[in-house]
């Protein structure tokens, strides 16, 4: 006897969607076709990365003025400096966060026109099947958790990249031995990351399926309360609508803790990597 399939397997058989990079790819492409903001962005994220860099060395020059060259007119040089760096990266990310915003706006409004075109164009089948909340939840919900990524989390991925380049290179010019040290954690860092990406994947993807459970009962519901109200199944509506609730508060939850795990997890990692370096620093130094 064969198993009747649950209504998320329905839905996903139905609705097929681009995986992983495929889909981060046409997110990408679209937001490229804006030329003119894309290369804003790209130019802001390099300035803040190397404005990011300077400022730590101009702290640090500021300090030798005053403890080695015992210079006023070089501190005020180099507090001048401190100060310029800061007002640029200032700059720099106010045309990032606006560039970041127009991009990210631009292609979620794309990607729902084109979504809510498919929707004219399916069979009158395919509503029968598919519930009229989880297609609302994925336009308005998961179209929200887009822009939110689009906005913020791929230019702050950029800007570390491009950082982390940029340190690396001068790390490696002031002392390769400490840089290649200060590189050991990395493979950990990453072989952590791949370990963990699956189950975080996981447990993400399943805090958007609660939630489109949840706003298409509220569709559902709404739209059927005068019938509800005649046959008197409140009660029932009520404790359907408390179990995903539940649910979904249990996904996000267990999402939580494994975002805090793996952020803890990081910072132990990068931790020992300061460690490392500041224990084959000072036997350099002795």
């Amino acid at each position: 006897m064969e198993i009747p399939k649950t209504y998320e397997e329905v839905e996903d058989e139905l609705i097929k969607g681009g995986k992983g990079f495929a889909s981060f790819k046409r997110m990408i492409g679209e937001m490229l076709t804006q030329r003119r903001e894309s290369a804003k962005l790209a130019l802001s994220i390099i300035i803040t990365a190397i404005m990011g860099t300077i400022y730590p060395l101009s702290i640090g020059l500021a300090i030798n003025a005053i403890l080695i060259q015992k210079s006023i007119f070089l501190l005020t040089i180099y507090s001048s400096l401190f100060f310029g760096v800061y007002l640029i990266q200032f700059f720099s990310n106010r045309v990032r966060t606006i560039s970041s915003t127009y991009l990210s706006q631009y292609t979620i409004k794309s990607l729902r026109d084109k979504a809510f075109r498919n929707l004219q164009k399916v069979p009158v089948s395919f509503y029968s099947k598919v519930k009229t909340g989880y297609l609302i939840s994925r336009i308005s919900n998961d179209g929200e958790s887009l822009s939110e990524f689009l906005t913020f989390q791929v230019p702050q991925v950029l800007s570390g990249i491009t950082t982390v380049i940029i340190s690396a290179s001068i790390m490696l010019y002031l002392s390769p031995k400490l840089a290649l040290y200060s590189f050991i954690v990395i493979p950990i860092l990453v072989g952590f990351t791949f370990a963990v990406q699956p189950r975080v994947k996981r447990n993400y993807l399943r805090t958007r399926k609660t939630i489109a459970a949840i706003t298409g009962n509220l569709s559902e519901n709404i739209n059927a309360i005068r019938a509800i109200k005649s046959f008197n199944v409140e009660e029932r509506v009520q404790d359907n609508f408390d179990k995903l609730n539940t649910a979904n508060y249990s996904a996000n939850m267990k999402a939580s803790r494994l975002a805090s795990t793996f952020g803890s997890a990081v910072r132990i990692i990068e931790a020992v990597g300061i460690a490392i370096v500041l224990i084959e620093g000072g036997i350099m130094t002795l």
